[in-house]
């Protein structure tokens, strides 16, 4: 019975180990061998997450398409773009879509362009292997991958967002494109975002109250509290408001330095410095000029550089980052393509590819968002960010009346949010007349219900009379959705 089972064993020994050596001689096979386009048309593949889109990420092209229109590319029968990028992608994840793509229908002409380093620490407890085969779904797993880290106080084995995988998967990207003789395009990400708030815990819970009366102490009182709240675990928390006690006091070289050593320690969810210099070593290797999203996107901040409230900026650019980007890449696809490069106005990006009304909405209700969720967000991001949309809407669409009434309304949520109560109740008055132009005008998102609730909050602090704040109420009621 035993030697039964034991020739049993090794037959599914074996059956396993002829598929695991048929699967690496698939990955292997020349490029010849498998089926192809031979029709002289170019396949562009654009390999990231969903920063290779603008913001807001739903209304916003990604730059490689728009790269292509530089070239003067619009018909799939020219140059053919394959999207293996998109929310919260890992480059693990588009090398697989990558491979699979390529081992059924690898053409013989193509591109990889790379914008990738944002997402490799999703997941980062978990370690490669389980990510890697789905198995970080699976409890029993994780649970004992998490007890054999406890007692050996070691990686069973490099996790996902580790330097090294992400070095690996770079390099493999370029073995790939050498086998099929493919040209590369590289980007590298925008470096640590230093005003990136954390998601762990009191942040999430703590009052705006809590952080004011932290900041009141003063930078040095602050830091001489962080033993105390690594202690507590909530040393990412205290590092943060840290940082920005620092700027409040005009130590800005300091509170710069504090601001990327908080986004460091809570995990880096954006990459750091490190996977920008793995980029840039292996494109040079192969010869590739990788290009600097940061610089680009800096380039156009409405500050001229990447600074307090740049997470969702540097990651999500507004529309001129994403333009930069698409004519530098378009610049190294020329000569690959052979093609004339004309750059085309961004202004006609907001013509074509957009459809206003859409557009529009989703700024108007962005931004109210962002001004009215001070609860988590500094003020001077709030405040950047509504500036951001009421300046978009001058310079793009400069004959819509409507974002006069916006910004008066901004002014009564920022001042409720300051907890400048009679300056809110001032403006709210005098802006009553304009009100009912909001009446059904945006078809607004799901977002307005919180907005106009959170203003709600603030004001009832404010110890406001029953009339004021049905008037806010009926005035918040404007932005909704009918």
């Amino acid at each position: 019975m035993k030697s039964a089972w034991l020739r049993i064993s090794i037959v599914f020994l074996n059956v396993l180990l002829v598929m695991a050596g048929a699967l690496v001689a698939i990955d292997q096979l020349p490029f010849w061998v498998q089926s192809q386009d031979d029709s002289g048309r170019w396949h562009v593949f654009a390999l990231g997450g969903s920063t290779t889109y603008g913001d807001p990420f739903d209304a916003s092209p990604n730059f490689t398409a728009l790269a292509l229109r530089h070239l003067g590319i619009e018909d799939d029968n020219e140059a053919k773009l394959h999207l293996f990028a998109g929310p919260a992608l890992t480059l693990e994840q588009n090398l697989l879509k990558l491979k699979d793509h390529l081992m059924y229908r690898a053409p013989k002409h193509g591109v990889i362009v790379l914008y990738t380093g944002v997402n490799e620490c999703f997941r980062e407890d978990k370690t490669y292997w389980m990510f890697r085969y789905g198995l970080h779904r699976v409890p029993l797993f994780y649970h004992i991958v998490n007890v054999w880290n406890r007692w050996t106080k070691k990686n069973l084995v490099e996790g996902v967002n580790s330097l090294g995988v992400f070095e690996a998967q770079y390099r493999e990207v370029f073995r790939i494109a050498r086998r099929h003789g493919y040209k590369v395009i590289t980007v590298k990400p925008a470096g640590n975002i230093y005003d990136y708030e954390p998601d762990a815990s009191p942040w999430s819970s703590v009052s705006r109250r809590q952080v004011e009366e932290l900041l009141a102490q003063g930078p040095d009182a602050i830091f001489d509290q962080l033993p105390a709240y690594r202690a507590q675990g909530n040393e990412n928390f205290l590092k943060f408001v840290y940082a920005k006690s620092l700027e409040n006091s005009g130590r800005e070289a300091e509170a710069h330095q504090a601001y990327i050593e908080a986004a460091d320690y809570h995990c880096s969810y954006v990459p750091n410095q490190a996977k920008r210099q793995v980029v840039h070593n292996i494109s040079a290797e192969n010869g590739v000029t990788a290009i600097d999203a940061w610089t680009l996107i800096e380039s156009v901040s409405p500050t001229g550089r990447l600074d307090q409230g740049a997470f969702f900026d540097a990651h999500h650019p507004r529309l001129e980052g994403v333009y930069e980007i698409s004519v530098q890449v378009a610049k190294q696809m020329a000569s690959v393509l052979d093609r004339t490069m004309e750059v085309f106005p961004i202004s006609s990006v907001l013509s074509e590819e957009f459809n206003k009304k859409k557009w529009n909405s989703i700024w108007f209700t962005r931004a109210l968002w962002y001004a009215t969720n001070m609860l988590k967000s500094s003020t001077g991001y709030a405040d950047r960010r509504a500036l951001f949309a009421s300046e978009y809407l001058d310079q793009y669409h400069p004959e819509d009346e409507r974002r006069h009434q916006l910004k008066k309304y901004l002014e009564i949520v920022i001042s409720l949010h300051r907890g400048l109560c009679s300056q809110a109740k001032d403006r709210l008055l005098a802006f009553q007349g304009g009100a009912q132009l909001w009446s059904n005008v945006f078809e607004l998102e799901g977002h307005s219900q919180k907005m106009a609730e959170s203003t709600l909050f603030y004001a009832q602090q404010c110890r406001w009379k029953p009339s004021l704040l049905t008037s806010l109420q009926n005035l918040s009621a404007q932005f909704q959705a009918p």
